[in-house]
């Protein structure tokens, strides 16, 4: 039997001292795995509430003011920034400095871009038509009294009432409103500025649009139906898509009232007052239906004065479920922009070094980061752009 055994060798081990990678890695590895927990809760949150909500109550893309086309163009520019970093850590392997810092700079470019971009195009996009998280915004989840009287009180704050008195009268939406907060009209703002143009509209869409819809949510004159109404004045003030026919509709039935109202106002409660509605609703929708087109119909009345007029105030719009989409859509595309611009400061101070094959371990670690934020923006795009 030893002499059997003197046939073998020892057996001989060899140990690791620790992970077969740097500690760095192992650290970022460790760092991203909670960054991935974190940015699935927010999505699983935000999937939750989009494919959760009834349908035709989610804001679709172009009623927030979100185009495709932008979101496709920064995804583009992240993923084309993935592939010049993987370029600029191969040249540092094999110790080509030049052009791996000539690889990190465009990578850094890029994420410049699409930092610029969200905020030179995008974010303004949505804060200049008063879409933004805000507990008070402009942003009305429903098209009621409480939206009228929120779109009176800030037309009687341009000094829309003083412009061409119509014979005053208690109105329903003060009423429903009476004791809350949205009862309370807003400092008359008397030096606001604005063309005449400008001024004749909301002049038009003060009588014509919310004292209209108060005295019919009133008097109920002929049939008419203070909801529908509510519904023509927010699609007067922010057209949406979803309601375009129903809109369309209620006009063409309105029109034909009246036209038997203007007969017998005479014989009508506040005969005096509603003549002078009937003529400035008249001029109203005439005034609406001359509103330059777009290829989802006319211009909003809020587009028209921001756009065409250059007036920078915003009558308070109705987007269903507007104040949810726009604290989901902030948080997550903050969040993103934030950890973006992290990325950048790391594409810096890889910048100021050498960037050669000492400075391998770095610019990885710097690489797998990058790829990191661009995977979650794969996820963002098509959620936020598309759905």
């Amino acid at each position: 039997d030893h002499g059997h055994d003197d046939h073998h060798g020892h057996i001989q081990l060899q140990y690791e001292d620790a992970l077969p990678i740097r500690n760095g890695k192992v650290c970022l590895w460790l760092f991203l795995s909670t960054e991935i927990m974190f940015f699935a809760g927010l999505i699983g949150t935000y999937i939750v509430l989009r494919f959760g909500a009834p349908v035709g109550t989610w804001p679709t893309p172009h009623d927030v003011h979100v185009n495709p086309n932008v979101g496709a163009l920064n995804t583009v520019i992240l993923i084309i920034s993935s592939f010049t970093v993987v370029l600029g850590l191969e040249f540092a392997k094999a110790d080509k400095r030049r052009e791996a810092k000539i690889a990190m700079l465009v990578t850094f470019i890029f994420g410049v871009l699409f930092i610029g971009i969200k905020l030179i195009n995008e974010y303004p996009a949505k804060f200049s038509h008063g879409i933004y998280p805000s507990s008070e915004g402009l942003i009305h989840e429903q098209s009621n009294v409480y939206y009228t009287a929120a779109v009176r009180d800030a037309l009687k704050g341009w000094g829309a009432e003083q412009a061409a008195p119509v014979a005053a009268a208690d109105s329903a939406t003060d009423e429903a409103v009476e004791g809350t907060e949205t009862a309370t009209p807003p400092p008359v703002e008397s030096d606001v500025e604005m063309s005449d143009e400008a001024r004749s509209l909301i002049e038009k869409i003060y009588y014509g649009g919310a004292k209209w819809t108060e005295y019919v949510a009133a008097e109920k004159p002929d049939g008419l139906d203070a909801r529908d109404t509510m519904m023509s004045l927010a699609q007067i003030i922010y057209p949406l898509d979803r309601n375009s026919h129903a809109y369309a509709h209620y006009i063409e039935h309105e029109r034909e009232v009246i036209e038997r109202l203007q007969e017998t106002a005479s014989e009508l409660p506040r005969a005096v007052e509603l003549q002078q509605l009937l003529e400035q609703r008249v001029a109203l929708l005439a005034a609406v239906a001359s509103l330059p087109k777009t290829e989802h119909g006319n211009k909003g009345v809020n587009d028209y004065l921001h756009e065409d007029l250059h007036f920078h105030h915003i009558m308070p719009i109705h987007i269903p479920s507007g104040n949810m989409w726009a604290g989901t859509y902030f948080l997550l595309t903050g969040f993103h922009a934030l950890h973006v611009l992290v990325g950048l400061i790391m594409f810096i101070c890889i910048l100021l070094t050498p960037c050669g094959k000492k400075e391998y371990g770095l610019i990885e670690n710097c690489g797998l980061y990058w790829h990191f934020v661009d995977l979650v923006w794969i996820f963002l795009f098509p959620l936020l752009y598309l759905f």
